[in-house]
């Protein structure tokens, strides 16, 4: 099971205007730590007749702070963004970038090939290919004239 950290703001509004709401609070108190960001990368799925294809942004990332799990049928990619600069009291004018653990999760069921699954790393971009088990892909049936 999968812990998603609940927000508010993400609940009551629209991404948008969420993130609207963070910043009016921001500049009112003018502290970060006012509103605290969850850092969750952003992923695309696509599904063909041969299987489905996770892409995820994680800019800044090395392989080894990812990791990729699939259990009971549940596909979650984990790890930790880390802000490896050592940084002084004071000295921040702004920051935008989000650091800290993720957990993203998508359930694929028994539809995909376990065995089969891979995982590449290329310029700050994840590609999972899962392919589909056979039982799942679309089968033609043949039509028998008398």
């Amino acid at each position: 099971m999968t812990l998603t950290r609940w927000k508010p703001s993400d609940s009551l509004l629209p991404t948008r205007f969420g993130s609207m709401f963070e910043d009016m609070m921001r500049q009112w108190w003018g502290d970060d730590e006012v509103v605290e960001r969850v850092w969750a990368p952003r992923m695309d799925v696509h599904e063909d007749e041969a299987g489905y294809t996770i892409e995820a942004d994680l800019p800044g990332m090395k392989r080894d702070d990812i990791s990729i799990t699939l259990e009971k049928g549940t596909l979650t990619l984990s790890g930790e963004r880390k802000d490896e600069r050592e940084r002084k009291e004071g000295d921040r004018a702004m920051r935008e970038r989000v650091y800290g653990s993720f957990s993203r999760s998508v359930y694929l069921g028994d539809r995909v090939e376990e065995k089969k699954i891979e995982a590449k790393f290329k310029d700050g971009v994840l590609h999972v290919h899962l392919p589909k088990a056979e039982k799942v892909k679309p089968k033609k049936i043949e039509i028998k004239a008398n």
